[in-house]
C-alpha cells in the first residue's frame, strides 16, 4: 500500500525507479510468503509423521508377545491355537464314539464317558471361540490401522512434493531476486552520482 502511494506521488521521472523498488519489494514479500507456506507444510508433514509413529505403536498393541519378548503375528498363533483345537476337537469325537458304544454295550453306566465328553466339548468350543474370536478382532485393527497409515503415507508424499515445489520456485524467485537488487543497486549508484 505504501509502495502503491510512493508511484502514485512520485513524479514521471521518478516513477519507473518505484516501480522496480515496488517490483523488488514484491519478490522479497512472495520470497517471505513462499517460506511461510514452506513452514506450515512442515508443520503438516510432521503431525502426520507423528500419526504414523502412533499408528504403528497402536499395531504393535495387537502381536502377540513371547516370554522372550519376540513379537508374533497372530497368524502363526492363529494356526497353533487351531491346531491345538483340532486336536481337542479330535479327542472329543472319540469321547463321543466312546460314549456311543458305552450305551450300546450298558446304558445306565455312561456317567464317566458324559462327563469327560462334555469336558472336551467345552474345551474345544472354547479354545476355538476364543482363537477365532482373538484372530480376526486383530487382524482386523491391524488392517484398519495399516489402511489409514496407507492414507497418511500419500498425504505425506504429496506434501514432500508440494514442498520440494515450492523450494523451487523459492530458489528461483531467489536468484532473480539477487539479479534484481543487484540491477537496482546499480542503478541507484548511477543516480546518485
Amino acid at each position: 500500500q505504501l509502495v502503491g502511494e510512493v508511484l502514485d506521488a512520485a513524479s514521471e521521472e521518478d516513477k519507473e525507479y518505484f516501480k522496480e523498488l515496488a517490483r523488488v519489494y514484491s519478490e522479497k514479500k512472495q520470497l517471505i510468503g513462499y517460506a511461510k507456506e514452506i513452514e506450515d507444510l512442515r508443520k503438516e508433514k510432521s503431525k502426520i509423521n507423528s500419526a504414523i509413529a502412533h499408528n504403528n505403536i497402536m499395531r504393535e498393541n495387537y502381536y502377540i508377545r513371547g516370554e522372550d519378548g519376540t513379537k508374533l503375528h497372530p497368524k502363526p498363533s492363529f494356526i497353533i491355537m487351531s491346531c491345538v483345537t483340532a486336536f481337542f476337537l479330535m479327542v472329543t469325537v472319540i469321547c463321543a464314539f466312546d460314549l456311543a458304544k458305552e450305551y450300546a454295550e450298558t446304558p445306565d453306566h455312561v456317567a464317566g464317558s458324559l462327563s469327560a465328553l462334555i469336558t472336551f466339548g467345552v474345551l474345544t468350543l472354547g479354545l476355538g471361540t476364543y482363537n477365532f474370536g482373538s484372530y480376526f478382532f486383530k487382524t482386523g485393527k491391524m488392517k484398519k490401522i495399516d489402511d489409514e497409515n496407507s492414507q497418511l503415507y500419500l498425504e505425506s508424499g504429496k506434501m514432500d512434493e508440494k514442498i520440494r515445489d515450492l523450494e523451487n520456485k523459492s530458489a528461483d524467485l531467489l536468484n532473480d531476486l539477487k539479479r534484481s537488487i543487484h540491477e537496482f543497486v546499480k542503478k541507484d549508484r548511477f543516480i546518485m552520482k
